[in-house]
């Protein structure tokens, strides 16, 4: 008897909560004497790239000296005029809290604090003291903020002898819309089902999903989704058992979620991400652990993507973000 499986977003969700990244370097790796930087939802690990409101900032700065023990940040989130001051303000030295070692990646120090953006690219002035020496300006840091975020995705592919079609949606604000299923109904025949596009929020982002797996041939999947931040209508199938893993249709910003409902093989990131809206980064090494405990091994594909070391569910168009690869030896 043929089979059908569809999955919803809910499960994806808690399906992928156990597996952790035993990675080489899941975080910011600046270079030498450099630093970087990452947003997040206060309270919360999630990056975050939305403008206007108080988010938690994390700098991490790489020691240019192997020697020095003990390193000092300074930052200043709102520059006026177009260089940063040689040295930092007394307000400057106080935005940051206390810089510490990134455990067993000695030659970094990051620091802590809370900051609020504006829409665009804004400009950071950070500043490093080593050791007894003075404190010494950095590059300037650019990153980008955005008044709202929308990404709508459908995707196809195969997965244990089944044909997959899916779809994910991601909002800064909240989704309504319909999506509709084909499946299997009287005498085998295809059966198309509608039903609302429900969604879950999570760090302040509004998601929708749906994975649709078969041995059978209703393989269609199609979503209708809006917000007051975007919308659009994607649809994926008819997909044929051993039909390749691919982005059908993209609307929107970058959307890394999309992974999560289809296989995708490290191999074929760079391609996936770029259709998907975002810019691929580091292909990282790790470990699955949900599949591990299950007993699967390494399928070598994607199971967690992050943006300097941070989960991240959606990015302006074109962000570039780190994939995590199954692929333990």
């Amino acid at each position: 008897m043929a089979r059908v499986r569809s999955i919803s977003l809910a499960l994806l969700v808690a399906a992928a909560l156990p597996a952790a990244a035993q990675a080489q370097s899941d975080g910011p790796t600046p270079s030498r004497g450099k630093a970087e930087l990452v947003t997040s939802v206060k309270g919360n690990p999630t990056a975050s790239f939305l403008a206007n409101r108080s988010l938690d900032v994390e700098v991490t700065y790489r020691r240019r000296s192997s020697s020095t023990r003990t390193v000092r940040l300074a930052g200043r989130f709102r520059v006026s005029g177009r260089r940063c001051p040689s040295r930092p303000s007394s307000a400057d030295r106080r935005r940051l809290g206390v810089a510490t070692r990134n455990g067993r990646r000695s030659s970094y120090f990051t620091a802590r604090g809370t900051a609020r953006f504006k829409v665009g690219t804004n400009r950071v002035c950070v500043w490093a003291k080593e050791g007894s020496r003075g404190y010494r300006r950095l590059p300037q840091i650019r990153e980008r903020f955005a008044r709202s975020l929308f990404a709508l995705t459908s995707a196809e592919g195969t997965n244990v002898g089944m044909a997959v079609t899916a779809y994910q949606a991601a909002s800064s604000a909240p989704l309504a819309g319909v999506r509709v299923v084909e499946g299997i109904g009287p005498r085998s025949t295809c059966r198309v089902d509608e039903e609302p596009a429900t969604s879950v929020e999570h760090a302040g982002i509004f998601r929708s999903g749906l994975s649709h797996a078969t041995a059978a041939p209703c393989t269609r999947l199609a979503a209708s989704v809006t917000s007051t931040a975007g919308s659009g209508v994607v649809a994926a199938g008819p997909t044929a058992v051993g039909a390749p893993t691919r982005v059908v249709q993209h609307i929107g910003d970058c959307n890394p979620e999309i992974t999560r409902s289809v296989p995708v093989l490290g191999a074929n990131a760079s391609t996936f991400m770029a259709a998907a809206g975002c810019k691929l980064g580091r292909v990282i090494s790790g470990t699955s652990e949900g599949r591990k405990r299950a007993g699967l091994p390494a399928a070598g594909d994607i199971f967690m993507v992050r943006y300097r070391g941070r989960a991240v569910s959606v990015a302006p168009a074109g962000t570039t973000v780190d994939v995590v690869v199954d692929d333990r030896r």
